[in-house]
């Protein structure tokens, strides 16, 4: 976004920043979105740059209109934008560069909650990953080498911008942040298996859920059968999440819990129907209110009307 480089100052800079990941937060994510309108101000824009950082290069590894290797060429140009990035002391002069404004943004944010710069480059491992066929022998092999670079990563981006309860400290508060990021990719994998399948990929492990027979019918039921062994998975690490909620900083609490409590009841809900093989499982406005507090439903009408 030229804006960002030619704003008169670092903080202006931000603020656009922050605005440009906020509108790619509304349009890919309805959900996630509203939760994070329960962030204090300054957490929710450094969510909401960290989002657009991590959008893109999903969006390249699955939704663009490109063959494999031109998806492979493209993440690699993004990783070497996100390593030059890294060299630049604010989210003006990274832009002034001519780097993309969402790593610009995630950059800054970085540098001020000492994000290692090794989890998105995990994240970007996965996107690779994301990059042609692919399946998983068991939960462990899906979970330590794929979805500690696709979520548990993106969970602790959050963790140090959200920071640890006074009672707590930063490793529970990491622990918390896999155990919620590992749910949440659970239910997304839960939630699209046959778009997956179709794609190549195969999330539910082939110890559990073997592979496709090749009648329709005999697919349909493996398919339900994939949804149904993810969401359950999901449901365990959802059980262990709400365990460690209160290890997060106490401004952050309303935020997260609502959206543990969110898409736990999105999970429930592919668990208990079965034609959401077909039709992709989604909560309506007035679901995903009945998950969070009444004294803050006053935040929603703004947050859609605007800032």
């Amino acid at each position: 976004m030229k804006a960002i480089a030619t704003a008169p100052t670092e903080r202006e800079a931000r603020v656009l920043s922050s605005d440009f990941g906020r509108s790619v937060l509304r349009e890919y994510s309805t959900s996630f979105f509203t939760v994070t309108r329960f962030l204090p101000t300054q957490t929710r824009r450094r969510v909401e740059e960290i989002y657009a950082a991590v959008r893109y290069p999903d969006e390249i590894a699955d939704t663009f209109d490109l063959n494999n290797s031109d998806r492979k060429e493209l993440l690699e140009v993004w990783l070497d934008q996100f390593q030059i990035s890294s060299g630049f002391d604010g989210a003006k002069e990274c832009a002034l560069a001519g780097m993309p404004a969402a790593l610009c943004g995630f950059q800054a944010v970085s540098k001020e909650t000492s994000i290692p710069p090794e989890y998105y480059l995990a994240f970007m491992g996965a996107m690779k990953l994301d990059v042609g066929d692919i399946s998983f022998d068991s939960w462990s092999d899906l979970i330590d080498k794929y979805v500690y670079g696709s979520a548990t990563v993106v969970g602790y981006f959050l963790a140090h911008v959200y920071g640890s309860a006074i009672t707590s400290n930063h490793s529970s508060t990491l622990a918390a942040a896999k155990n919620l990021a590992v749910a949440l990719q659970l239910t997304n994998f839960a939630r699209d298996v046959k778009e997956d399948y179709l794609q190549g990929r195969q999330y539910a492990p082939t110890n559990v859920a073997g592979l496709p027979p090749e009648n329709i019918a005999g697919f349909r039921e493996w398919t339900r059968h994939c949804q149904v062994l993810l969401a359950q998975e999901a449901e365990r690490w959802f059980e262990k999440a709400s365990k460690g909620m209160d290890t997060y900083s106490e401004d952050c609490l309303t935020a997260t819990n609502a959206c543990l409590n969110v898409y736990r009841r999105l999970n429930r809900k592919i668990l208990s129907d079965p034609k959401s093989i077909d039709s992709r499982a989604s909560l309506s406005m007035r679901e995903k209110l009945s998950e969070l507090p009444v004294s803050k439903y006053w935040v929603i009408p703004s947050a859609f009307l605007g800032r």
